[in-house]
């Protein structure tokens, strides 16, 4: 019998065109489980409007659960005017098969 292929989630990353993070397992969150982001985004990560942190999600399914899904987003840097640190979130549902967030900390280089 060939093995069974489940739904897996992995996430990459880059900055400016060049991979900082690439295809990394992040889990399996069918049962709400959280998966942190530092081992896979080795933050702090530097970037600037011009170049800007992209991320993608990818959501790799069986079949049985749909199509795979996918889902990208752009993240600019603070603007020189804005204090930081700045709490951020984000949610998305890739192919309303379920709901993810992503929270995360933007600041200045030099900001406490």
């Amino acid at each position: 019998m060939a093995p069974v292929d489940v739904p897996r989630r992995v996430a990459s990353a880059e900055i400016g065109g060049t991979e900082v993070a690439g295809e990394t397992f992040i889990g399996d969150f069918d049962d709400g489980n959280k998966a942190p982001m530092e081992g896979i985004l080795n933050a702090p990560l530097h970037f600037t409007s011009a170049d800007p942190l992209v991320v993608q999600f990818y959501e790799y399914d069986d079949g049985f659960n749909g199509d795979n899904d996918e889902y990208q987003r752009t993240i600019d840097a603070l603007g020189p005017s804005t204090a930081g640190p700045l709490a951020q979130s984000f949610t998305f549902a890739p192919g309303g098969s379920g709901l993810y967030q992503l929270r995360y900390d933007l600041t200045h280089g030099f900001d406490d």
